[in-house]
């Protein structure tokens, strides 16, 4: 089993649940959460053939910026399968002699909420949610993490409304998330000028308009 997503956690939030797939409060529970208000990242299972499972590793959850998470465990057998949690494409942690989640129908299959009612519902946001049968090899892991870096779009962060002077140099730098390496300009007056490799916008307005 392999669970692979982007992760926004807007701040700690006690418990919060990222996933929970379950039949009832700690019945063949398979979640990933938040640990209390720590750093700690937890992947557990419950009702396994070997007992309850799980990995809680500090360290792992940054606020307010996006993670990737894959958890994986294989399936060796009871009590000698390994479970790994891997952290923008590389292993994290892993422990052995675990066992995994037994196969079978889960009727609950949420996500941002868990099976325990005390337990806070998710501060943030989901992405590219993928689930896999199979353990993910370390290989896949980085090359799923490096795809996504490679395709992730960059989303404007400077201010999308500023004012210039008529007859004064004008100067605007645009900043964008997720480390643009270009920047484009399209339907331009004819005075303004972009470096498309800093993103820096400059020019003379000659009159008074909205551009």
């Amino acid at each position: 089993l392999s669970l692979s997503t982007w992760v926004w956690l807007d701040a700690p939030n006690s418990w919060q649940r990222i996933l929970s797939f379950n039949n009832g409060q700690n019945t063949d529970v398979i979640m990933f959460a938040e640990n209390s208000t720590s750093t700690n990242v937890r992947w557990d299972f419950r009702d396994t053939a070997g007992g309850d499972e799980n990995m809680d590793v500090g360290g792992f959850w940054e606020f307010g910026k996006w993670i990737h998470f894959v958890g994986t465990v294989n399936d060796a057998g009871t009590n000698a399968s390994t479970m790994k949690i891997y952290k923008n494409g590389t292993v994290f942690s892993s422990g052995g002699g675990k066992s995994p989640p037994i196969v079978k129908t889960r009727s609950n299959q949420w996500l941002g909420r868990s099976s325990w009612n005390n337990d806070r519902l998710m501060k943030g946001k989901l992405d590219d949610l993928r689930i896999y049968e199979t353990d993910l090899s370390d290989a896949e892991v980085a090359a799923i993490y490096a795809d996504d870096v490679s395709t992730t779009s960059a989303v404007i962060t400077s201010p999308p409304v500023v004012t210039a002077a008529v007859g004064m140099t004008f100067t605007y730098q645009i900043t964008a998330d997720n480390s643009p390496t270009g920047f484009n300009l399209y339907n331009a007056p004819g005075w303004l000028d972009l470096n498309a490799s800093s993103g820096i916008l400059s020019g003379l307005p000659p009159s008074a308009g909205t551009y």
